[in-house]
């Protein structure tokens, strides 16, 4: 019935059950004060992949909140970094 009710129902879903069938490359991508945030670390954990990567930049990043909040252009200059080293082929 109110937006507190809504996070607090939705912290109960998880993705660790079915977390250790991820075998491709896994970047995950925690900023703070995110509401539903904070499963990185068991999250990385589970997962089966020997690539996987969990990175929680600080606030001072200009990072916060849900998927990064405003700080959209720092979240995607981290992806994108990640990716070029996921994606480049290695001598």
């Amino acid at each position: 019935s109110t937006i507190a009710d809504y996070f607090d129902q939705l912290k109960t879903f998880t993705m660790l059950d079915m977390a250790s069938q991820i075998t491709c490359p896994t970047l995950l991508l925690e900023s703070v004060g995110d509401p539903v945030g904070g499963g990185g670390p068991a999250l990385l954990d589970a997962i089966s992949s020997t690539t996987k990567e969990l990175i929680s930049p600080p606030a001072s990043s200009g990072l916060a909140g849900h998927c990064g909040g405003l700080g959209q252009k720092v979240w995607e200059r981290i992806v994108f970094d990640w990716l070029d080293t996921i994606l480049t082929p290695q001598a």
